[in-house]
């Protein structure tokens, strides 16, 4: 029989458990994030619709659910705002929540410097010199500073495995 997801979950649990000891614990602490919500004067995004192709400035197209690179320049095509608030968290210096209440899939493109100290502030070399803040800004996008609860886990013990 086939696991499913949870059920694999709880495998890979009680393996480590058994194997290494491992306990961990669950705790909620705030901790500095940015939100994603939508700035004043509304979103300017195009919302996307089956069949679009996105052709980029490298006479490259988009289909479907994709991401392009031209420089440090990102293309998204069929991309929601819970999508990029990830896809954000992973390269900045701290997590985004999308809390922009846009639901839809949408085709848009915008600077994203990532790197150094990871700030949103900062100027991406690219023609128009944009930050990724600023490039936000242009799609009708903000990010703010907040403090939220945050999941974290601790791994409380931990012991090798033995040889066999």
């Amino acid at each position: 029989q086939r696991l499913d997801l949870t059920g694999r979950r709880i495998l890979m649990r009680n393996v480590l458990a058994t194997t290494l000891k491992l306990k961990v614990s669950l705790y909620n602490m705030p901790e500095p994030v940015y939100l994603l919500t939508v700035a004043k004067g509304g979103a300017k995004l195009k919302p996307y619709k089956d069949g679009d192709r996105t052709k980029m400035p490298d006479e490259r197209s988009l289909t479907g659910r994709e991401v392009g690179w031209v420089g440090l320049v990102a293309y998204f095509q069929d991309f929601t705002m819970s999508q990029l608030a990830q896809l954000l968290g992973t390269h900045l210096d701290r997590h985004v929540v999308d809390r922009s209440g846009l639901t839809a899939a949408y085709t848009f493109s915008m600077p994203l410097a990532f790197g150094g100290d990871n700030d949103p502030n900062a100027h991406v070399p690219t023609q128009d010199d944009l930050s990724t803040a600023e490039g936000l800004s242009v799609l009708g996008l903000r990010l703010e500073t907040a403090k939220l609860p945050m999941d974290k886990l601790s791994i409380d013990h931990i012991e090798r495995p033995s040889a066999n």
